[in-house]
């Protein structure tokens, strides 16, 4: 039962840094992009999207489970658990289909640099349209078919079958996710893997046509390392956030009932599928160079504000001492002015 309660609590600890971790990394992401207006174009429209579902994920639904997670059970009925369980599922596929529009729009640019494959009607329509199609594949529970619904094993302890309703909470949509996950990761890969391909066969004729050494050739290559650390970085990332929760999605679905998972297990591969949240705003900044750039410029606006209020607060200090200073010396030259005034006064009602 310690142990039980001992994993509560952290769980609670974990999804609050995790959800305070969210906002504050995506609400950076989300200033640069309206405070360096540079970076408002199509290709970043998909991660200023994300950003938001990040934000208001972690804001308005995530504290639902850190609240049920320090209270040991889940305590906000079955409305509040399909409205957990419909966010998180529309978010997070979400997450994986704009990584996936990513990687087209990266693809499609370094296989026609010239041509412009994405402008900003074009991008919204796409972004409007993976935002409808989740949001439609994740009503399909509330419509009938499966169900957000908490699971008990009825074999365990009245708290470790509390556990598993509370993890199981937002993966009893495991059924309509298994499939959509498994898809856009291998359109990721291939993409990236073409751009690698594509790149490789660059470098080859810019070897052929400059020689080795040239300068073109270099350059080449170096932006091929970049695509390929690049893009190998993001399968990955993409795969350790979400391939465990898959693989433990596909397990359910085929209805093992010999061997069942433990409660740790859906904790664990659910853990890795929200920390997406946290990763995608470090993704786009070790991603892409001109966010970065973006970065430092609010930074640097950042703490060019805080020193000139500082400086504003340090000169008003200063006048308000000299002030008090000067009041202080007229008010004493005043007082002596006075008595010296009264002093004469004195002598000369004495001498007459």
């Amino acid at each position: 039962m310690w142990m039980d309660q001992h994993i509560y609590n952290m769980s609670a600890v974990f999804y609050g840094l995790l959800a305070a971790g969210t906002v504050f990394l995506n609400v950076i992401v989300i200033l640069t992009f309206f405070k360096v207006r540079a970076l408002l174009i199509p290709a970043s429209f998909p991660i200023l999207s994300l950003a938001m579902a990040d934000v208001f994920l972690a804001s308005a639904v995530m504290p639902l489970g850190i609240v049920s997670c320090a209270s040991g059970h889940w305590i906000f009925g079955a409305v509040g658990c399909k409205w957990y369980a419909f966010m998180h599922t529309t978010v997070g596929l979400s997450s994986i289909l704009h990584h996936a529009v990513l990687a087209l729009e990266r693809c499609l640019t370094i296989f026609e640099p010239m041509k412009k494959h994405f402008d900003r009607h074009t991008m919204t329509r796409t972004l409007a349209f993976l935002w409808t199609l989740v949001s439609l594949w994740s009503l399909c529970p509330i419509l009938g078919w499966s169900a957000y619904v908490p699971e008990g094993t009825g074999n365990h302890l009245f708290h470790r079958m509390a556990l598993k309703e509370l993890f199981r909470c937002y993966l009893c949509c495991v059924y309509v996710r298994a499939f959509s996950v498994s898809f856009p990761f291998v359109f990721i890969a291939v993409c990236y893997t073409a751009i690698a391909f594509h790149l490789r066969k660059v470098s080859k004729t810019a070897k052929r046509t400059w020689g080795k050494n040239s300068q073109i050739t270099k350059d080449g290559v170096i932006v091929k390392r970049k695509a390929v650390t690049h893009g190998a970085i993001m399968v990955t990332t993409v795969m350790i956030t979400w391939l465990p929760y898959a693989m433990v999605a596909f397990y359910t679905l085929l209805g093992f009932e010999k061997v069942k998972l433990s409660a740790l297990v859906y904790t664990i591969t659910s853990i890795f599928a929200k920390t997406s949240t946290l990763v995608n705003p470090i993704i786009c900044f070790f991603w892409y160079r001109r966010f970065r750039e973006g970065t430092k410029k609010l930074c640097n606006r950042v703490m060019d504000f805080f020193l000139r209020k500082h400086r504003r607060a340090s000169n008003t200090s200063q006048s308000s001492k000299i002030i008090w200073y000067n009041g202080k010396t007229i008010a004493f030259r005043r007082s002596v002015v006075d008595s010296c005034t009264t002093r004469t006064q004195n002598d000369r009602g004495r001498s007459s």
